[in-house]
């Protein structure tokens, strides 16, 4: 007979398990155990020191190791070797009784740490101060000339300390991060946009922790409603307060040397009153049990809707940025594992570092046949077709076995969210078309109802909620709340919207140019974004402060459309969204976002002569805006044929006199943060393979890597050199 403890635990892995297999398409190893599963590795640390068991500890042993081998070649170069190897033992002894400490919520254990490691820190000055001033005793035929074996003995020392303090001086700035303070402080958010990958890398570590006996309790907020505690407990004991299953999961952590972790996914997904209340409740069940570590994900921006504010500030946060830094390498996994080619030319635009843009872009192109292989990723990369088309493609895959399930025909999801033309009234034709008539994102549940009642008569309610359901449940539509002004203060509603934001604006951008863009003439395209037209809504700023408009993913979508949809009824010039809204919606900061979000997936035949004004535009405004709008450029410099290629940014930089190009080209390129597009293409850069690229791909791309050999930074002018050979 099992024992209570092997009884809970046998609960808890359960109820784990059954919410990775809801996550569905977020989490496909759960469906296919050898589809592609990269590792974040700082994302990984971070709830590893929730836990604040083994893994963490590993880690301090992984920096003590690291300094060690370094100390081996620095020792000889010591002026008080014996102090400082004194000092490591002592850091090294300190690890296990500092891991004890800190599980309790030991707060000076950490500041201990610091000390010990200040203390290293502080020896290693000394020794360089003492080889500097070595140096500075030189005689000026010795420094100056720096060839000198008495200055290069110097220099060997300098250098074997550095490497020491190089490995002190991350320890001290990891002491500071959210990533350390989690393990003597157990309250970790991880924040980050939708794709990124943030229910994967749940999944992805309850998996590890369950095949280690490790207590995890999973839950995907969008599962429960109601008194969601209370419910979640049930799962894990029936019959029993929240409180003593709490009790319990903290008694498990006293027998294996590491904190129970409670994960709380999407909190942004579930009914946001309920789930508010929740992590309020979760937080304090978890703050009088030191054996309990919290993990909460959410996805940005809904933070502060999803979480009180007192609350959200009491958590350590850390982002999912998705593959930013492999995402070359997940670009590979992803393909080889679909069995496609990979692209000829780096995807550069930073939507490839999305786990779920990756796969669905995939899956997409799996099903494609003939010509449209052939073109691969390029074709379907351009405009409101390639947009539509990944979205379809996915819904069509997900939606089959709903179809077969409620015996509808083939493609009815696709048709039920796309809208359908043998439906007249446009608010009954599909989610889409309904919400580009009400002019709002979302449908509201009554809505969906009798839209599925329009495209399914013979379904019964009973079954049409079931239906509904079953879409929720599967991502092809997605349950969210909304916050209204009543008499009794604030209130919230469920809503429901399409999957995948970036490219569902697109669906619903066909619709709103369909029904409200009159091209017959320039006069009615103006009328139509004039006044209270619908689309002139759209367009209008949200206040007087923040230049920013009502619906800036529909205007996105709107922007990269526009120049395909009235094609040659406006001049070239004109042939741009910008040119035709009325004056005070023609802000230029306003455009800015959504026109350079849509350049990288705008087809090359809608650049225009009325882009080109815009582009030029920005190029002359401030700093910051200029990068933006080149790292943009330089995302579809590679692009073969593209309007904007590579020779034509080269020409651009060319004109400049050298001093000016150096000011800002160069400093571009120097400052990351500034240029993530050419740092992605110097990482791809190192795993190039020209085989497989056609000379006019392997020209552009060697135009691009050319104007790098300008920056000052040595590591990245010598990848550039070494691809360009």
């Amino acid at each position: 007979m099992p024992s209570a403890r092997e009884t809970l635990l046998a609960a808890v892995k359960s109820l784990s398990r059954d919410q990775i297999q809801q996550a569905g398409h977020r989490y496909t190893p759960g469906v296919d155990p050898d589809a592609p599963n990269l590792r974040i590795e700082s994302l990984f640390s971070a709830i590893e020191n929730v836990a604040c068991g083994a893994g963490a500890l590993a880690r301090f042993e992984s920096t003590l190791d690291s300094f060690s081998e370094a100390w081996t070649q620095a020792k000889r170069s010591s002026q008080q070797p014996n102090a400082l190897e004194a000092r490591l033992a002592d850091a090294r002894a300190f690890l296990t009784p500092m891991m004890n400490r800190l599980r309790q919520r030991d707060a000076t254990a950490g500041t201990e740490w610091m000390e010990r490691i200040s203390g290293i820190e502080a020896g290693l000055i000394e020794d360089m101060n003492h080889w500097r001033d070595e140096e500075s005793r030189l005689p000026p035929s010795d420094r100056d000339t720096g060839y000198s074996s008495a200055q290069s003995t110097i220099r060997n020392h300098m250098s074997a300390i550095g490497r020491c303090l190089t490995v002190v001086a991350n320890e001290r700035e990891y002491i500071q991060s959210p990533e350390f303070k989690v393990l003597f402080d157990p309250k970790l958010l991880i924040s980050g946009a939708w794709g990124t990958g943030k229910t994967h890398l749940l999944c992805d570590v309850t998996q590890e922790r369950i095949g280690r006996a490790q207590a995890t309790v999973l839950v995907l907020a969008k599962n429960f409603e109601g008194n969601v505690v209370e419910e979640i407990c049930s799962r894990v004991q029936a019959d029993t307060a929240a409180g003593e299953v709490f009790d319990r999961l903290a008694e498990l952590a006293n027998e294996s040397a590491g904190r129970t972790i409670f994960i709380l996914d999407g909190v942004n997904e579930g009914r946001r009153r309920e789930w508010r209340d929740a992590v309020t409740v979760l937080l304090r069940l978890a703050d009088d049990r030191p054996n309990i570590g919290l993990i909460v994900t959410c996805r940005t921006p809904f933070e502060p809707i999803a979480i009180e504010q007192n609350d959200l500030e009491r958590f350590h946060k850390v982002v999912h940025y998705g593959f930013d830094d492999q995402e070359f390498d997940a670009q590979a996994a992803f393909f080889q594992y679909y069995d496609l080619p990979l692209p000829e030319v780096p995807l550069l635009d930073r939507e490839f570092s999305r786990p779920l843009t990756l796969k669905l872009i995939c899956q997409s192109l799996q099903s494609l046949t003939g010509k449209k292989l052939a073109k691969g990723f390029s074709g379907i990369a351009s405009g409101q077709k390639g947009m539509t088309f990944v979205l379809e493609s996915f819904v069509k895959r997900v939606g089959e076995p709903i179809e077969q399930e409620f015996d509808l025909a083939t493609k009815g999801c696709w048709l039920l969210l796309k809208g359908s033309d043998q439906i007249k009234e446009s608010r009954l034709a599909g989610f889409a078309p309904c919400m580009a008539a009400n002019m709002r994102g979302y449908v509201r549940p009554s809505e969906a109802d009798r839209i599925i009642a329009a495209h399914y008569p013979l379904l019964k309610p009973a079954q049409r909620r079931q239906f509904l359901e079953a879409l929720r449940t599967n991502g092809l539509i997605e349950e969210d709340a909304i916050w209204y002004s009543a008499s009794s203060g604030y209130k919230s509603r469920i809503v429901l919207r399409l999957p995948y934001q970036r490219f569902s604006d697109h669906l619903i951008a066909r619709h709103l140019l369909k029904t409200h863009l009159d091209f017959t003439s320039i006069d009615t395209i103006k009328q139509s974004l004039t006044g209270k037209a619908p689309l002139a809504r759209i367009f209008k700023m949200r206040n007087r402060l923040q230049r920013e408009y009502a619906e800036p993913g529909w205007a996105q979508a709107l922007i990269t459309e526009f120049p395909e949809r009235v094609g040659k009824r406006l001049p070239d010039g004109q042939r741009e969204l910008y040119f035709v809204l009325p004056k005070q919606a023609q802000s230029s900061s306003a455009y800015f976002e959504p026109f350079i979000e849509g350049i990288f997936w705008r087809d090359p035949a809608a650049f225009t002569e009325g882009t080109r004004t815009v582009i030029n535009h920005y190029l002359t405004a401030n700093s910051r805006t200029w990068e933006q709008m080149v790292d943009a450029l330089a995302a579809v410099s590679t692009k073969p044929k593209h309007p904007y290629h590579s020779r034509r940014l080269y020409d651009y930089l060319a004109g400049f006199p050298m001093s000016d190009r150096d000011l800002q080209w160069s400093e571009y390129l120097r400052r990351r943060y500034a240029s993530p597009t050419i740092h992605r293409l110097l990482i791809w850069a190192q795993k190039l393979n020209v085989a497989h690229m056609t000379p006019e791909s392997a020209g552009e791309l060697v135009v691009l890597l050319s104007l790098v050999l300008t920056t000052v930074v040595r590591r990245d002018r010598d990848l550039a050199t070494k691809a360009l050979r």
